[in-house]
């Protein structure tokens, strides 16, 4: 069969490739290729393989992030390792992610550790997101306390965006201990107003020219103004979060959500507008459910 072979072949790359960008390329063809339990029968062990001994990165993380759209079980033990041991946060993150889509419980106590102990932002934000995923008092739990204790503002509002998507499934007795958590952290959805970059035009007296005043950029963790366009804030050094959907950077006091497919992180007013057109993740192309995103 056609289908078949087209899997097969983008195994073979995967396995036998020198470029590391073939490999990556295979890996996230894979996950989009595997709509039957045929085609991931085929594509999960190779993938396996390329998480435990690939030595590219972005190979590594690739496969975890397939590993996960195929939501095999036979990956977990796999994606924990990888969670626990790999050098790169991007690949741990990755397995975070990937673990949370899979919904295996192994999973629930290697991402607390990680939420908890892990020194890099990145990952303990995975976490937060995966954890989201698991109905568990545990997985609740550990959310809560990051929402209390994590001394980064960018995971404690992850993890208070983790908490919200549970709402619905705890006791009316638990919901109003965390709901009040939520939203010291969280603004208001009703009251956050998406600002427009807008350029305005004024007089230079010195010189008598227009010129161009553009909006401010604030960084999310030190509120400290960013003089220009950088995915890593200049004074802080801490990553910047932007948009999915509009690519700004997401500001201290604006609304967010994330994909609970993939993780990547848009403004809540931008998100909600995406799936009144489309019901696919801008990011990973997943489908998507907008139901979830009606605060």
């Amino acid at each position: 069969m056609e289908y078949e072979r087209s899997v097969k072949d983008w195994v073979k790359l995967l396995k036998r490739d020198v470029d590391p960008h073939i490999r990556r390329r295979a890996a996230e063809a894979l996950s989009k290729l595997a709509e039957s339990t045929e085609a991931a029968r085929h594509a999960v062990k190779p993938l396996i393989s390329a998480l435990g001994f690939d030595t590219d990165i972005s190979v590594r993380e690739a496969a975890a992030r397939a590993l996960g759209a195929l939501g095999s079980r036979l990956a977990v033990n796999t994606l924990i390792a990888a969670l626990r041991t790999d050098v790169s946060v991007s690949v741990r993150s990755g397995a975070a992610s990937a673990l949370g889509r899979i919904g295996d419980a192994r999973a629930i106590d290697p991402l607390i550790f990680v939420l908890k102990r892990h020194k890099a932002e990145a990952a303990r934000r995975s976490a937060a997101l995966a954890l989201g995923r698991f109905e568990e008092d545990k997985a609740i739990s550990a959310l809560t306390g990051s929402v209390k204790t994590d001394p980064s503002i960018e995971v404690r509002r992850t993890a208070a965006m983790a908490l919200q998507w549970q709402l619905d499934r705890l006791d009316p007795q638990r919901r109003g201990t965390v709901e009040p958590l939520i939203r010291q952290v969280l603004p208001e959805p009703e009251k956050v107003k998406t600002p427009k970059v807008k350029e305005t035009v004024s007089e230079a007296p010195s010189e008598g020219k227009a010129t161009i005043v553009k909006p401010k950029l604030i960084c999310p963790s030190c509120r400290k103004r960013i003089r220009k366009a950088a995915n890593v804030c200049p004074k802080c050094k801490k990553p910047l979060s932007r948009c999915m959907v509009c690519h700004k950077i997401i500001g201290p006091d604006e609304a967010f959500t994330a994909c609970y497919q993939c993780g990547e992180l848009a403004h809540l007013e931008h998100m909600q507008h995406w799936l009144t057109i489309k019901t696919i993740c801008p990011h990973c192309q997943h489908h998507l459910s907008p139901e979830r995103y009606n605060f």
